[in-house]
């Protein structure tokens, strides 16, 4: 534990610097953490939330459209 006491403080500052500068560039840049912590949780939630919503959105617009092209056709048979 002396020994690192006894180093310079210019070193240290040095040190500092870069690490704070590194770690800085790497959450404004492409932010690498928020990404690797927020991809699992992000894509169970679409996986779980979103995408079966949009598929119920899907198949209620579908049939609808369908429903609508069966009553024109059923009206112009008459």
């Amino acid at each position: 534990m002396d020994r690192v006491f006894r180093l310079d403080i210019k070193i240290i500052f040095i040190i500092f610097a870069i690490l704070d500068l590194f770690c800085i560039a790497m959450g404004m840049g492409v932010p690498i953490f928020c990404i690797l912590f927020g991809f699992p949780i992000g894509w169970l939630f679409l996986m779980i939330f979103i995408s079966p919503f949009l598929q119920l959105l899907t198949t209620i617009f579908t049939s609808y459209l369908t429903l609508l092209k069966w009553l024109k056709n059923n009206k112009t048979a008459r």
